[in-house]
């Protein structure tokens, strides 16, 4: 059976209204009578969710300085020698349309 991905979404953000898991377990036996795929996507989410610590779980601390420890690497091209290339390559590509 497919599952609906605008139902899954509703049923996972109403499920997480609810603090209670018995009362979260009724929720999804109420609303996932007969499609056990959309009740174990809700279970994953709900899972999921939980593994990361919320929505509002601050990136750890490790993630932040690996960010910031990483340099930016531009390597530009001087503008005279885009054009060039712009330039050739579009009168290349004229040649072969023609062709």
């Amino acid at each position: 059976m497919t599952i609906n991905p605008q139902r899954a979404q509703a049923l996972f953000l109403a499920a997480l209204e609810i603090s209670d898991s018995v009362a979260r377990r009724e929720l999804l036996e109420r609303e996932c009578v007969n499609d056990a795929a959309l009740r174990q996507r809700v279970e994953d989410l709900l899972a999921a969710h939980a593994a990361i610590g919320g929505f509002d779980a601050a990136p750890s601390n490790t993630a932040i300085n690996a960010t910031i420890n990483t340099p930016a690497t531009l390597n530009p091209v001087p503008w005279s020698q885009a054009a060039t290339s712009y330039s050739k390559r579009s009168a290349k590509e004229a040649w072969d349309l023609s062709g």
